[in-house]
This record gives C-alpha cells, structure tokens and sequence, in this order.
C-alpha cells in the first residue's frame, strides 16, 4: 500500500493545461494506517480547481488533490456498506 499526497497538478487531472506528465516521486510514500486521518473537509486546492474547470465551462475530475491510499492489487470491499450521494457521513 502506498500513500499518495496528491499536492501536484499533473496531466493525470489537467490534460488541458501545461502541468508535469507525472506526479513528483516525493509525493509517494508507503502507506502507515496508524498515521491514517480522514479529511476533515475538502481541501482548497480541490475546490479552486473545480471552480476553474467550471470557469473553462470544462467538467472537473471529482479526485484531484485529494489524497489517495494505493494498492497493488483488488481490495475486499465484502460487507462495506454503500453511501448514497444524497445521505450525510457525519457522525456527531
């Protein structure tokens, strides 16, 4: 499992613009689900993006800046509950 950051726009989230082929090498690191936090909210560069894709009249990516945890391999997702779009996450 591997840790992807997701802080760099790259060609992968923007095939119109002039960013990277590819993600920084540094951007990657191995996956400690110890340190593991979920996001708290959407960060502001996910947000912008979307904004400037809207601007452009373009349809944005739903992922791009948001971290991501990589596997090499299918995951088990038996027993995971599905969420609706229309259903609210938060717990307290």
């Amino acid at each position: 499992m591997v840790w992807y950051s997701c802080r760099t726009l790259w060609i992968n989230g923007a095939p119109n613009e002039d960013v990277p082929l590819a993600p920084p090498i540094d951007e990657f690191e191995p996956f400690d689900p110890d340190r593991y936090e979920p996001l708290a909210d959407v960060p502001p560069q996910h947000e912008a993006y979307v904004r400037r894709m809207k601007e452009r009249g373009e349809r944005g990516l739903m992922f791009v800046h948001i971290p991501h945890v990589l596997g090499a391999g299918p995951i088990d997702d038996s027993g995971v509950r599905v969420v609706g779009w229309d259903e609210s996450t938060a717990t307290g």
